[in-house]
């Protein structure tokens, strides 16, 4: 993307502001660049505060100057832990299962993503404990996506573990 990078830190800012369209922090080294290089955003990349996520910015600067300029000045700072390319990333691979659309869960953790980095291995299998899974559909029928695929787990004594109150599926 032009015209911004995401950089890390080793201390995360504080007091950001924007002064005349410019962005001025705690941090004199910083202030210096983005006078350089009309940083005009500098906002936090997670919304969590734990652990190292505050240390993450997206930073927007005048789309003139290249990504790879900003990067070696911003990188060259003692206080910086890296500088990179805000990539944009774009699906090569989309999932070739008819009911992907009807999966909202899927969606909201952008599984698709994944497909461009693994599209399957009948070596793994992944189990899926959920006490809200519809076996059948709405018209009895069984799911045709599901039910080729179940594994029947049995439990440490080997009795089944499917019961009215609990189920386990595990797909292959």
């Amino acid at each position: 993307m032009e015209g911004q990078i995401v950089l890390k830190v080793t201390t995360p800012f504080t007091n950001i502001q924007t002064e005349n369209g410019i962005v001025s922090t705690n941090e004199s080294w910083f202030n210096s660049i983005a006078q350089q290089y009309q940083i005009r955003e500098l906002r936090s990349i997670f919304y969590t505060t734990e652990g190292d996520f505050e240390k993450y910015y997206l930073v927007v600067f005048d789309s003139s100057y290249t990504v790879d300029a900003v990067i070696n000045t911003l990188e060259s700072e003692p206080g910086v832990i890296f500088a990179e390319p805000d990539y944009i990333f774009q699906i090569f691979s989309n999932p070739n299962d008819p009911f992907f659309d009807l999966q909202w869960s899927l969606a909201k953790i952008q599984a698709d993503l994944a497909w461009n980095i693994e599209s399957g291995n009948a070596s793994v299998i992944v189990g899926v404990i959920d006490t809200g899974t519809d076996l059948l559909r709405d018209d009895g029928n069984p799911h045709p996506d599901l039910i080729n695929n179940l594994w029947k787990a049995t439990s440490v004594d080997g009795k089944e573990t499917f019961t009215k109150e609990r189920k386990m599926i595990l797909i292959k």
